[in-house]
C-alpha cells in the first residue's frame, strides 16, 4: 500500500486518468445506440451528442480534454449543409485531434475521404463493427505513452499558436460551424 492506495487502487485510478474520451455526434438515436455499443469494447470514457451545437459547447471546454471525435457528415435527414466536414475541419486546425466520419451520404464518403482533417471515413450503408472498432484503436492507442498523456494537457509548442483565444467565439455568440 502506497500513499493509501492499494496497489490495485492505484493501477485502476491509473487508467481512470489514462482514459481515453471519445465525442460521438450522430443525429439517429439508433446509430448513436448502435456506435456507443460498439465502443463499449474500446477502453475509453464515450460521450454522445445528438446536435452540433451540444458537441461545439463540449468541445471548446477547455478543463475536458478529448481524443476522438466521431462525426456524421449532416446533421439531420433534411440538412443540405455538411457541418461534419467543418466541425471535422475545425477540431483538426485547434486541437490536433483525430476524426472519424460515419455517415449515411454515400456521395459525400469521396469527398470526406479526400479531406486531410479526417482520418478515416466509414459508410453506413457498409458500416461493420469490427472495422470500426479497428480504425477507432489505431488512432486512440497508436502513440499511447505517458508523454502523449501529459501533452493532452499542455499544448506542444510545436504545434500551439501563440495566437490568444479571440479566434475562439464565446458561449452564446453563434455557432462556430
Amino acid at each position: 500500500m502506497i500513499c493509501g492506495f492499494t496497489e490495485t487502487k492505484g493501477i485502476n485510478s491509473f487508467r481512470a486518468i489514462m482514459r481515453k474520451v471519445i465525442i460521438v455526434i450522430e443525429d439517429n438515436p439508433l446509430w448513436i445506440k448502435r456506435l456507443t455499443d460498439t465502443l463499449a469494447v474500446v477502453d475509453a470514457t464515450i460521450e454522445s451528442f445528438s446536435v452540433f451545437e451540444e458537441a461545439e459547447e463540449r468541445i471548446l471546454q477547455k478543463d475536458k480534454p478529448f481524443d476522438l471525435m466521431i462525426t456524421d457528415i449532416f446533421e439531420n435527414e433534411e440538412s443540405k449543409e455538411p457541418r461534419g466536414i467543418t466541425f471535422a475541419n475545425f477540431v483538426k486546425k485547434k486541437y490536433q485531434k483525430p476524426v472519424i466520419v460515419v455517415t449515411g451520404a454515400t456521395t459525400y464518403v469521396r469527398i470526406a475521404q479526400q479531406n486531410e482533417n479526417i482520418d478515416d471515413v466509414l459508410d453506413k450503408g457498409i458500416f461493420r463493427r469490427i472495422n470500426f472498432v479497428e480504425s477507432v484503436e489505431k488512432i486512440l492507442f497508436q502513440n499511447t505513452d505517458i508523454d502523449s498523456v501529459t501533452a493532452r494537457d499542455e499544448p506542444d509548442e510545436k504545434t500551439s499558436s501563440n495566437k490568444d483565444e479571440t479566434d475562439v467565439p464565446s458561449k452564446g455568440s453563434g455557432t462556430i460551424f
